[in-house]
């Protein structure tokens, strides 16, 4: 997306993380990189970054957070934890994009589940 000349907001819980990535990718040739440092497992941060990127044409969830190991090697609460970032905050996310990109009858939303189970 970024060769292609799109503006980039990138998010993650660690600016420290993402402060690396948008300088790699500005270096490969990114135009415009910006960096929040969000925890999307959270419904305030989930309002926030779509208060910040309200005229994004797309939306690109890929967000993991899903714990691996055994399945009666993990808690429920790690269980939980998990599925509030990536169910609920995929879910909260597309309900805030979807919004203003249905009012300007434009946008894309991706959702990217991953390969955990494989």
């Amino acid at each position: 997306m970024a060769v292609e000349g799109c503006i980039l907001h990138l998010v993650a819980r660690s600016e420290a993380d993402l402060t690396e990535l948008a300088s790699e990718l500005k270096q490969s040739g990114a135009g415009n990189v910006t960096i929040h440092a969000l925890d999307l497992a959270r419904s305030e941060d989930q309002q926030t970054l779509a208060g910040r990127c309200a005229q994004a044409d797309i939306l690109v969830n890929s967000a993991g957070d899903i714990p691996s190991g055994e399945l009666d090697a993990l808690s429920e609460e790690q269980w939980r934890a998990g599925w509030e970032l990536k169910v609920f905050g995929y879910i909260n996310l597309c309900r805030e994009f979807y919004t203003a990109m249905k009012a300007r009858g434009d946008g894309v939303i991706i959702n990217i589940i991953g390969a955990a189970g494989v």
